[in-house]
């Protein structure tokens, strides 16, 4: 179910602009995020065996206050379509995470938090969360026994996860503001693939709902390599679609699957979080600039995507090197590309928005244009120079729909 918002022109064209630049895949493009992965903390006091946190690899430390976040929605507020606030830490850890939660609330995007609830969750929390009516939270339950939820959530009391969440879930029902979503989420294992009745029927009396995930990334297990879709194959979208930056916004990961803080991109005194992303330093951290993998033949750029999926110790990231557009060993690239589907279906939408014409329609004129901007599918660049043309804007701080004239011109005299 999509969270309910009207938004502006300017979220409108942004939503085509990213579209644009990730097939165009320049260095430095100047679209806004579309996506926030942005932690409250980096700490977490479970031990899950596929996690960085949990295993001791991650050597990122910091946690997050609520100006951290004002910082974020001052620059990118009216862009964003979701603001994420987990990745490996355990959110309600950060002292400030109801201050945090109180200040996104009535922001227009939709906010995701993922917690293993398995800490006594205080009062103001509790408060924060059940009124907060753009909220998805998901609530992290591996068993119906202590023994079976423990064997994953190392270090969890299923007792205390159920009684936070009995507790959310009488503030929701007293809440005039309800969140949009709260749902207990049941990664299902070969051995506790059975429970899931059982853990189900624990969210319906709770009052809950329930979402059951089949294939989790498990360590030491490879993923399979079947149904990958061709659109798959045009090279990671998270450079362009979304920003990952460290609680304190010192730094910018490149994806939501690095935690090593040699592999990060410093965001240097000055510069803005737009402007860090923005530049092509960030993509020279971990791609080449000249976009080889998508002059491949798609065959092969599916092939080299399936090869880099999860492998030796899970979700373990260790390259230091980039090859064809893509990391050297990622083994986040196929498992995270479903964010591929949303950018396309929301460019869909907006421009057909823009241009008051029927999906369908809107659809065939976007992908003509797409079409021609693919290497290897077009050597026509003129199309490609206009484009880059209207698409380069100054930082977003300083950005008024008037720079979006000629974007905006361009896509109304598509046919």
């Amino acid at each position: 179910m999509a969270f309910p918002t009207s938004r502006s022109t300017k979220y409108q064209l942004n939503r085509v602009h990213t579209l644009l630049e990730m097939i165009l895949r320049r260095p430095s493009p100047t679209n806004v995020p579309l996506y926030c992965m942005h932690e409250p903390t980096t700490g977490c006091n479970l031990k899950c065996p596929a996690c960085p946190t949990g295993v001791g690899v991650a050597n990122v430390r910091e946690t997050a206050d609520a100006e951290d976040y004002e910082v974020v929605c001052r620059e990118f507020g009216n862009y964003l379509d979701i603001y994420y606030l987990f990745n490996w830490g355990e959110p309600t850890m950060a002292k400030s995470f109801a201050a945090i939660a109180r200040r996104l609330r009535d922001e227009p995007f939709l906010v995701k938090v993922s917690s293993n609830f398995s800490l006594p969750i205080k009062d103001d929390v509790i408060d924060a969360l059940a009124t907060m009516p753009n909220l998805e939270l998901r609530i992290s339950i591996d068993g119906a026994t202590q023994e079976s939820h423990q064997k994953y959530r190392v270090n969890s009391k299923l007792a205390t996860v159920l009684d936070n969440a009995r507790r959310l879930s009488q503030a929701i029902k007293a809440s005039s503001t309800p969140p949009h979503r709260v749902f207990i989420g049941f990664l299902a294992f070969s051995y506790n693939s059975s429970e899931a009745v059982a853990v189900e029927k624990m969210a319906t009396d709770i009052g809950l709902g329930f979402q059951r995930y089949d294939d989790p990334l498990v360590a030491g297990e490879p993923m399979p390599t079947g149904g990958l879709n061709v659109q798959e194959a045009f090279g990671c979208s998270w450079l362009y679609s979304t920003i990952c930056p460290t609680p304190k916004l010192t730094r910018l990961a490149p994806c939501c699957g690095v935690w090593d803080a040699e592999m990060l991109s410093p965001r240097l005194e000055g510069r803005s979080l737009h402007e860090a992303f923005m530049h092509e330093q960030r993509f020279r951290d971990r791609r080449t600039t000249d976009s080889e993998f998508a002059r491949l033949p798609v065959e092969t750029r599916v092939g080299h995507l399936r090869e880099n999926m999860m492998r030796d110790e899970g979700m373990g990231l260790h390259q230091k090197e980039s090859k064809v557009d893509a990391c050297v060993g990622c083994t986040m690239g196929n498992a995270y590309q479903n964010k591929l589907t949303n950018l396309v279906n929301g460019g869909v939408q907006s421009f057909a928005g823009l241009t008051s014409v029927d999906e369908a329609i809107a659809r065939g004129r976007l992908f003509a244009v797409l079409s021609q901007l693919v290497p290897g599918l077009s050597t026509d660049l003129t199309l490609r120079r206009q484009l880059e043309d209207v698409l380069d804007m100054p930082p977003v701080g300083s950005r008024t729909i008037k720079h979006y004239e000629k974007f905006g011109s361009f896509l109304a005299g598509l046919h």
